[in-house]
């Protein structure tokens, strides 16, 4: 009969944690806390990503609540990426208690990249264009393509993860009302959740609405908009540009 290794034993305590979801040591609890932190943090984005995605697709009349709920998620986001960063990180430089979990599906590992660069890369223009307050291009069309490609990445992963993820954090919620762990995970989203509300409502709801010119195509944009106003007569009477242009 075979000794047990450190690794098949950090591997019965992980599996017991996953199947009884009993504290069998504080190695499993570590990686467990992970997971649940993590899952919590996905399950509580799901709301906010929907907002974003249906206020983008109405923008005109809802940019208000598209800036809002978009830089709500920030410190969720960070905390969820985080905890997928640490975790990845952790079995690739092969810490023990991590390798024992072993690695995740194929699927996953495949998905993980396109799903981390895409959210950055739409987190990332779209908070610059709300600080320039426009919608300047590339940035607009990469913002629109990244968006796309996130939220395919964001549906396959919701097929792969939503059941494991929703078992962790029902474990956790339930462990924590039972005051058998510390409730430090769900302070810590809790505490996410706020700072991105006031994140969202300080920097939303006084942005005014982005202007559509570029820099480099200014003179192109505005001639357009000369040419509606002249025909649709000056808007200041008293103007000296748009008086000459109705003697014209």
């Amino acid at each position: 009969m075979r000794e047990p290794t450190l690794e098949t034993e950090l591997r019965s305590l992980v599996r017991t944690w996953w199947e009884t979801g009993r504290r069998d040591g504080a190695i499993a609890t570590r990686v467990f806390g992970n997971h649940a932190l993590t899952s919590w943090a996905g399950l509580l984005l799901l709301p906010g990503l929907a907002v974003v995605a249906l206020s983008g697709l109405v923008f005109g009349n809802f940019w208000q609540l598209h800036y809002i709920a978009g830089l709500s998620l920030i410190p969720l986001l960070l905390v969820k990426l985080g905890t997928t960063s640490y975790r990845a990180l952790s079995y690739y430089v092969r810490r023990a208690v991590y390798r024992a979990a072993g690695a995740p599906e194929w699927a996953g590992r495949l998905l993980a990249p396109a799903l981390i660069v895409s959210t950055i890369i739409a987190m990332g223009t779209g908070i610059w264009m709300w600080s320039q307050q426009s919608e300047a291009q590339p940035w607009a069309k990469l913002h629109v393509l990244s968006v796309l490609a996130m939220g395919a990445c964001v549906g396959l992963h919701l097929l792969l993860r939503t059941p494991i993820s929703l078992q962790a954090v029902a474990r956790d919620g339930v462990a924590a009302l039972q005051h058998n762990v510390p409730r430090i995970r769900i302070a810590l989203v809790g505490i996410a959740l706020a700072i991105g509300l006031i994140v969202g409502l300080a920097g939303g709801a006084r942005s005014p609405f982005p202007s559509r010119s570029t820099r480099a195509g200014t003179e192109r944009s505005s001639a357009p908009r000369r040419a509606s106003d002249l025909a649709s007569g000056p808007l200041h009477p008293t103007s000296g540009s748009h008086s000459r242009a109705r003697l014209a």
